[in-house]
């Protein structure tokens, strides 16, 4: 299910390159007449190059992905010299000047987040009319692509992700952030295979702003949030439950035809148990994801204290948990301890 059509995909207009130097032997390469992001051959050395385009000060050199907020891209920072996550924003958010300022605002107090459990917020800027977020490159790919890829996720690791997440909302919530679309595509992973938060700023803007619209994902959003009620760090506790399910069971805790019957899923009766799926994941584990995804309020987590303390007593009666991973990673982390 796409959170994005194209009639909301971002309208960038990129700056297009004269030419450029192969990265594999360092030849100059004409560009004209090449569009942006396509691949060609370096005349020189035969190697693949993808072509970049040029927007405000950075180079773009691919694009990482695209969402309901808009478009990522690999670029640099032509001016301080490092490789970057940049954000160009829905249009929506250009055109219309509140919902710009109330952006800009969000933006401005996710920059001042430091945390090592959420990506970094560098700067904010407008280019050609188009709001973009300047942000820490994650390198270590996202927990959507695991899931996709059919690895079956250690419980131990996947618990071990949610609380470094809890960590970072706790965090947020402390300076006034909710996310509003804790999701796979959201949790990034260091070289370390740390965990790290994307997208503050933006999905909590949307979330609390385009009340014609639902925001989030039908996969993960809470219940209350459907209903339209005001957003907390309950709701984001649930959308996290929904997540860590989904990474252990392989599949979401709810699903449908469409977009519409995942959401009402939810209100007809919890998803299955997670070990009547996985019989190998502990009592323990079920029984914090359970209560993180309670339709009841009253019955969920109340604050993020509560979750990492619970997940902090299971994780200390397991053995090595760093060195626990998705399969292909383990070595990584060993190498890294």
């Amino acid at each position: 299910m796409s959170e994005q059509s194209a009639d909301t995909a971002p309208q960038i207009e990129y700056d297009r390159l004269d030419n450029m130097n192969c990265p594999a032997c360092g030849a100059l390469v004409d560009l004209a007449g090449i569009e942006p992001f396509s691949t060609i051959e370096c005349p020189a050395c035969g190697a693949a190059v993808e072509v970049p385009a040029k927007f405000a000060h950075f180079r773009l050199l691919k694009k990482l992905g695209s969402g309901g907020m808009g478009t990522t891209f690999l670029a640099e920072d032509e001016g301080l010299d490092r490789k970057v996550a940049i954000k160009v924003m829905q249009n929506f958010m250009a055109e219309d000047p509140k919902s710009f300022e109330t952006f800009k605002n969000e933006a401005q107090s996710a920059a001042k987040l430091n945390h090592p459990h959420v990506a970094q917020v560098y700067s904010f800027g407008r280019e050609k009319g188009v709001p973009y977020l300047e942000m820490e490159l994650v390198p270590g790919g996202d927990l959507s692509k695991f899931i996709a890829d059919g690895t079956v996720l250690d419980p131990a690791f996947v618990i071990r992700v949610g609380m470094e997440i809890a960590e970072g909302l706790k965090a947020a919530e402390e300076g006034g952030l909710f996310h509003g679309d804790v999701k796979p595509e959201n949790i990034l992973f260091d070289e370390n295979m740390n965990a790290k938060l994307v997208d503050f700023g933006i999905a909590s803007r949307a979330s609390q702003g385009q009340m014609e619209e639902l925001w989030g994902t039908p996969y993960y959003i809470a219940p209350e949030k459907v209903q339209k009620k005001m957003n907390s760090a309950r709701s984001d506790i649930y959308s996290l439950g929904a997540t860590l399910y989904h990474a252990i069971a392989g599949r979401p805790p709810y699903d449908g035809e469409d977009a519409v019957a995942v959401i009402k899923a939810r209100f007809k009766g919890p998803p299955p148990p997670v070990e009547s799926i996985r019989p190998d994941v502990e009592p323990e584990v079920s029984r914090i994801i359970t209560r993180m995804m309670y339709n009841d309020l009253f019955m969920r987590y109340p604050n993020y204290k509560s979750v990492i303390g619970d997940i902090e007593k299971y994780l200390s009666t397991v053995k090595d948990i760093r060195k626990q991973g998705p399969k292909g990673a383990s070595a990584t982390i060993r190498a890294k301890l």
